[in-house]
């Protein structure tokens, strides 16, 4: 799309099908040739009709091989429509559903390169209504919209053109209930505020879905800290937005829609009144009224495609949203790859270096001036209050998004400057919330590196202090978890994270508040995984339990977006600033109690 404006709306939902487009023309001549199959009965009805009127008076003068001659050729046509229609619906499902396979491969290909950032400030449930709900609508566009808009616009006209040579009078007298129709229509649909109102409807449906899922997701950690209310307060919201906006935007255009139902349900209105007053003028009734009866049958149906047409353009605004949310991630920022070559993008060590680093969310600056080293093989500990940017400042190191200025250097080496993959062999995460993916537990773990050897796997698993609830599982490795391993408790999900760690073999470890829902028993066990990982790497870890960095090679202390502090443990105890006063408070913490009073004669 470089160099090209971006289409949108219709016509960007229109360059989406015809990525298929002989499929769907070859669909639409079919499709459109079934239906005026499905009409041409009521020709030859009128036909048959005329020979009975002519011969009214002797019913024995009928031609009854003229009759036989036209009920067989309904019975083909009805045939025709069949064998038409099968093959129609078979290529426009085919077109969709390769259209289909195709945008969300595109989806995910986009996903794979853009920031891990962006994962984080886009919520998940949003993403998978996109990659699943509004991609599958674009099924109902493709597979049956795009026939039946073109069945609705030619059958009409087809049915117009053979009235016309019936009766031309009585075909204006059908057809005036199509402009009145298109203008109630109009009078709601075709107004700006109409657009935005279904474009506020669909934003509200995707956070009420985006709430949904993540209530669902989290359900486990919303159980363990009683915060069901929280989440469902917030769905309840979600839903009450929605519903709100579903019954404005019904209330808005009920008039308009009633009116156009109405409109276009009444040609007889027409019909029979012209009828009538022609048949005063007439001066052959037995030509005339078997017209009059042809109108009375098709006229009042010629309306019902219209109604159609019309029913499919408020479906098109709904597809046209839909795309539009499509496009937002297609056209997401990507990370810029270094047009740097191979060689000069190696690191010469696995040292991070931080210089004059500033950062912002949006407008909001969160890091101002960030500077410090972290020597190759050396353990840098993260600590500050909650919301100071110790987070961020790891993520950065990882190239989670880009910085707004200054240098961050991995062995010497601009982060910018090496390639994005080269850059992920480089960094592993533990990251607070593990997530496990619905496959076997050994496959969980290779994804640290997929060549490994299963020795290598179960050496990873031991290290990380997990192959004995491993083996203790009926399947052992071959245990398939389901999506985010219900199976497992937290510190089996952070123990096995840490094997794919280990076995992915990077030099940069990245611990971000790996223990923080880890009970005592699991937590010693994860810190002895730990050990494990960390040997001779750097390592950034991110801790609220001061005792996993306190013999860390350098602490830094993090507030409000500075270094307000750093340097070894006892040192920093030493300068009794806000270390000092976190880790009296740390120590406060692990010292407390509770306080029983003792009750008299006990």
């Amino acid at each position: 799309m470089q160099g090209k404006k971006q289409k949108t709306g219709v016509s960007r939902l229109l360059e989406i099908a015809g990525s298929k487009k002989w499929y769907i023309i070859a669909a639409c001549v079919l499709g459109a040739g079934s239906a005026f199959l499905q009409f041409f009965p009521a020709v030859l009805a009128y036909d048959g009709l005329m020979e009975l009127v002519k011969n009214w008076t002797d019913l024995g003068a009928v031609n009854i091989p003229y009759m036989i001659r036209l009920a067989v050729q309904m019975l083909a046509c009805f045939a025709g429509f069949a064998l038409l229609l099968y093959p129609s619906m078979i290529l426009s499902h085919i077109a969709a559903f390769n259209i289909l396979y195709s945008i969300r491969i595109k989806l995910a290909a986009k996903l794979s390169r853009l920031s891990l950032g962006y994962f984080n400030q886009s919520r998940s449930g949003v993403i998978k209504q996109v990659m699943s709900g509004e991609v599958e609508n674009i099924e109902l566009f493709v597979a049956h919209h795009t026939v039946d808009i073109v069945t609705a616009v030619s059958v009409p006209v087809i049915a117009f053109i053979i009235m016309a040579t019936v009766d031309w009078r009585l075909m204006i007298a059908s057809l005036l209930t199509l402009p009145l129709s298109i203008f109630v229509y109009g009078s709601y649909y075709m107004r700006p505020e109409s657009r935005a109102k279904t474009e506020q409807y669909y934003r509200e449906a995707a956070n009420l879905n985006g709430s949904v899922v993540e209530f669902v997701n989290g359900m486990p950690v919303l159980k363990v800290f009683n915060a069901t209310g929280t989440i469902i307060e917030r769905i309840t919201n979600d839903i009450k937005a929605h519903s709100r906006m579903t019954r404005e935007w019904s209330a808005s255009f009920s008039g308009a829609y009633a009116g156009f139902l109405t409109v276009i349900g009444s040609p007889l209105s027409f019909i029979i009144p012209a009828g009538v007053a022609l048949s005063f003028f007439e001066s052959d009734l037995t030509v005339f009224i078997p017209k009059f009866i042809f109108f009375l049958l098709v006229g009042g149906s010629m309306n019902l495609p219209l109604h159609k047409l019309m029913y499919l353009t408020a479906l098109m605004n709904r597809n046209v949203e839909g795309v539009k949310h499509i496009d937002e991630i297609l056209n997401a920022q990507e990370l810029p790859e270094t047009k740097t070559s191979i060689t000069s993008s190696t690191p010469k060590d696995s040292s991070i270096e931080f210089e004059g680093v500033h950062f912002s969310y949006g407008e909001t600056e969160v890091l101002h001036g960030i500077s410090f080293r972290a020597e190759s093989g050396s353990l840098v500990g993260l600590v500050g209050p909650s919301g100071g940017g110790k987070t961020t400042i790891a993520q950065l190191a990882a190239r989670f998004w880009d910085i707004n200025s200054g240098h961050i250097r991995i062995g010497g080496v601009d982060v910018r400057d090496m390639p994005i993959s080269r850059l992920m062999e480089s960094t592993a995460f533990v990251f607070q919330d593990v997530y496990m993916f619905r496959d076997t537990i050994e496959n969980n773990i290779r994804m640290g590196n997929t060549s490994a050897t299963m020795e290598d796997v179960k050496q990873a698993a031991r290290a990380a202090q997990s192959e004995g609830f491993i083996l203790a599982m009926q399947e052992g490795y071959q245990t398939v978890l389901g999506e985010g391993a219900s199976r497992l408790s937290g510190g089996e999900m952070q123990r096995i994270a840490i094997a794919r760690a280990i076995l992915k073999n990077a030099p940069i470890i990245i611990l971000d508040e790996a223990t923080a829902y880890a009970d005592a028993e699991n937590e010693s066990k994860i810190q002895a995984a730990f050990s494990e990982l960390i040997r001779g790497k750097t390592v950034l870890i991110i801790a609220h339990r001061l005792s996993a960095i306190r013999h860390a090679d350098q602490i830094l202390v993090i507030d409000r977006g500075h270094i307000v502090e750093q340097g070894k443990h006892d040192k920093l105890v030493e300068k009794g600033g806000l270390y000092k006063r976190m880790v009296e408070l740390y120590k406060r913490s692990q010292d407390w109690t509770f306080d029983t009073p003792k009750k008299e004669g006990l």
